[in-house]
């Protein structure tokens, strides 16, 4: 039997065990472009997006001030037509393109892209990710508190002007403001229908598409915009954001053309991947690094892991490498660090930490001199957190091992990801499962998690020297803001709140006739910057 053969054959055989019980949907006239999008969005607000299955659909339907470059993630011209800084990169000015509309004709200026941005900002609406917005001037405290809306810095003196006021200087700011969750949203909809502004009778965007139909449990169908401002350079008429949340289900659907793009790919099936559509073949599967990490979160506040030693314990038994050669297998890098390699700081490569190692002589020290300082002999059993997926469950049960082996009982909790992230927000356990992805290209994406009072943090951790040492990076020009930055981390994964296991490496399956995508550490794919052709 040919190689090739041999290889289908292979790849025939693992997705006859991992589709059983896959569910497949009623046929119906195929979109232009369609992607195996991962859960059902929870919802279509940009504000609300939580998933990064929640923001592509978010980034096909608004756009704000500017977008990240599909290929290589420099902020280009959006909702802005032009920018300026101010020497001590304080406060900048944003001039608006002209006519903009939103999808029903109604004119979009400036006033509403700051209404937009305070509803992100008031804790009425609910977002997570309020604090992408905590340089401009008076943005955190009115996010905290409900209270100083009309001193937040920013206003727009005219349709087409908006003026930003910033705390600090902030290498990033542009990056902040290209993030799917700040899309800019319909005021004069919202105010008039209210939380049913979402549905897809009263939706109004002004990204390259607009809303036709969300069925839960199916699809997100959009349509191309014709109001939007570059609605000729949009190649698809019709996408398809497929519910899918099985990776299994995702390769079938791939494989027997029912989907253009798979977000995802079932662990077991990698090897056979590699090797059919790989580098060596027919090169729609080629994973690449990606600015995001797996880790664990262990409660601090939950005796006896309140100790920094049997924290730090946990972290030295756990054999990284092997969990990436035996388990996830497309190339994850092993964690040495929180934040991943590659990484700009401004002008600047940020130098992650690199600590982290696999040592269990000093995992089995340190847990000794933990249990001593708590009065006790032996670590209490405790649970573990994980997605019942196949990889997360393998790693789990790799974890169980190795921890068994210094005598540490874990006993495995398989949980849905709504129920675990339920349990990190009321601190209802012990140890969890948790992923990462970074929000721009900065190591503050990262490390801003876990400062004190930071809505990311879900640890119960606080530390005076943390919170400090991001507080005089705020202030430091980029050489200095790295090292500080290195700094802070380095003091993060000592104190071990949190147990970085692996960097994420995109996972997409790719159709030969897709031209127009390309790989970048933010993983970032929008359907307007596809077409048909050639890729790669």
């Amino acid at each position: 039997m040919e190689k090739r053969a041999v290889i289908l054959t292979s790849l025939v055989l693992i997705l006859g065990a991992l589709l059983l019980g896959a569910t497949f949907w009623s046929t119906e006239a195929r979109a232009d472009l369609t992607i195996a999008n991962g859960p059902d969005p929870r919802s279509l607000d940009p504000a609300l997006a939580q998933s990064t299955a929640d923001l592509r659909v978010a980034a096909s339907l608004f756009v704000g001030l500017v977008s990240p470059d599909p290929r290589t993630l420099e902020p280009r011209p959006a909702l802005a037509k032009s920018w300026s800084a101010s020497a001590n990169g304080q406060s900048w000015t944003f001039q608006l393109r002209e006519n903009l509309k939103w999808s029903d004709g109604t004119p979009l200026v400036a006033a509403e892209v700051v209404w937009s941005y305070l509803r992100f900002l008031d804790p009425g609406t609910g977002t997570r990710l309020g604090d992408l917005l905590d340089c401009v001037r008076g943005a955190r405290h009115f996010r905290e508190t409900g209270q100083g809306r009309d001193r937040v810095g920013i206003v727009a003196p005219d349709d087409r002007t908006l003026h930003f006021q910033l705390d600090r200087r902030t290498p990033y700011f542009l990056d902040v403001l290209g993030q799917p969750p700040l899309g800019v949203v319909p005021r004069h909809v919202i105010e008039s229908r209210g939380l049913g502004w979402t549905r897809p009778e009263h939706f109004v965007s002004a990204g390259p598409y607009r809303l036709v139909t969300w069925r839960l449990r199916d699809r997100v169908r959009v349509q191309r915009n014709p109001l939007y401002f570059d609605a000729a350079g949009v190649a698809f008429d019709t996408v398809d954001f497929r519910a899918v949340e099985n990776a299994a289900t995702m390769l079938n659907l791939f494989i027997t053309g029912g989907v253009d793009f798979a977000t995802d790919v079932p662990p077991g099936a990698v090897p056979a991947l590699l090797a059919r559509y790989g580098a060596s073949g027919t090169r729609e599967f080629l994973p690449a690094p990606r600015l995001g990490t797996f880790f664990l979160r262990v409660n601090c506040r939950r005796p006896p892991f309140t100790n920094p030693k049997l924290r730090a314990a946990l972290s030295y038994s756990i054999d990284r490498e092997a969990i990436v050669s035996t388990v996830t297998r497309a190339g994850e890098p092993a964690c040495r660090s929180f934040v991943p390699d590659g990484v700009r700081a401004g002008e600047v490569e940020y130098q992650s930490a690199r600590t982290l190692s696999f040592d269990p002589g000093r995992a089995a020290e340190l847990l000794s001199l933990g249990l001593a300082e708590e009065g006790l002999t032996q670590l209490p059993s405790f649970e573990l957190l994980y997605s019942p997926e196949p990889g997360d469950q393998a790693i789990a049960e790799l974890l169980q091992s190795r921890w068994a082996s210094l005598g540490i009982n874990c006993r495995l909790v398989g949980q849905d990801g709504a129920s675990i992230r339920d349990a990190l927000k009321r601190l209802d356990y012990t140890v969890a499962r948790s992923s990462w992805l970074g929000d721009y290209n900065d190591p503050s994406t990262f490390l801003d998690q876990y400062r004190t009072g930071s809505p990311g943090n879900r640890t119960g951790w606080s530390s005076e020297v943390y919170d400090g040492l991001l507080a005089r990076a705020a202030s430091e020009a980029d050489s200095a803001r790295a090292a500080t930055l290195k700094e802070a981390e380095t003091h993060l994964l000592a104190q071990s709140p949190i147990l970085p296991i692996y960097h994420y490496v995109s996972r997409n399956l790719v159709s030969q006739r897709l031209a127009g995508y390309f790989s970048n550490v933010m993983d970032w794919h929008p359907p307007s910057s596809l077409s048909e052709g050639t890729p790669r």
